[in-house]
């Protein structure tokens, strides 16, 4: 009987133990005001895609340097017109990085042009499954597997659809002409944070290629950027 009262009071012990350790840990892992973060992209593109019987297609590509505070990591933005508000509205992010909490943070509930959910959106893939790459000018960025839209309410109502995927495809990018260096800042963001970006940007021309849409043409508005700083500032 003294061993079973002794067993169960180390249970008691030990469920107290890790109660207070998760009470003292929870509040040394939130985040901490006012801060600043650093992330750098050595290659980044953005642009738009027609092809013939789907949505007009935003495109952006970020390929995050290992120096960046979150670390190295890739990430593609995909964005659809909405001719009722004449804005893209972002549908998915594929991201195969680590930062998960950190995106959810920044763009929690954001006012989007077009609408669109950041953080529904963002899914995170393996490594192989989204490539991004540069040399000099040239930017190339593959995905392989298809990709499922999070359409908002607006957007279907606009575009009449329910639901839209992106299949498997590539984008290349080539920039040329002289670099534009205008710093610009987005926010404050409803999450509180600031995004200041201080990129070297290029006008580009560019192509996708899509198999299973037997499609490839031609992008327009491209332009790629060797190197982006964005400084993420919450006060």
């Amino acid at each position: 009987m003294r061993e079973v009262k002794s067993k169960v009071l180390m249970l008691t012990v030990a469920l107290f133990a890790v109660v207070f350790l998760a009470s003292s840990i929870a509040p040394a892992l939130a985040t901490t005001y006012p801060v600043t973060y650093v992330e750098i992209t050595k290659a980044g593109g953005d642009c738009h895609v027609e092809v013939p019987g789907q949505p007009k297609i935003s495109m952006m590509i970020q390929k995050f340097d290992r120096s960046s505070d979150h670390g190295v990591r890739e990430r593609l933005w995909i964005g659809l017109y909405n001719p009722v508000v004449n804005a893209y509205a972002i549908v998915a992010v594929l991201t195969d990085g680590s930062d998960s909490d950190f995106f959810k943070e920044v763009w929690a509930n954001p006012a989007m042009p077009g609408g669109g959910q950041l953080v529904a959106a963002n899914t995170v893939v393996k490594p192989w499954d989204i490539t991004i790459c540069r040399i000099g000018k040239l930017i190339i960025a593959c995905w392989t597997k298809p990709i499922e839209g999070v359409l908002p309410a607006p957007l279907k109502t606009a575009l009449g659809i329910e639901s839209w995927t992106l299949p498997p495809g590539v984008l290349i990018l080539k920039g040329y002409g002289e670099v534009d260096t205008a710093v610009s800042t987005i926010g404050p963001l409803p999450s509180g944070y600031t995004v200041t970006m201080e990129p070297n940007n290029y006008a580009a021309k560019g192509t996708f290629f899509c198999p299973s849409w037997r499609f490839c043409g031609p992008v327009s508005d491209a332009r790629i950027s060797t190197q982006t700083v964005m400084t993420v500032h919450h006060d």
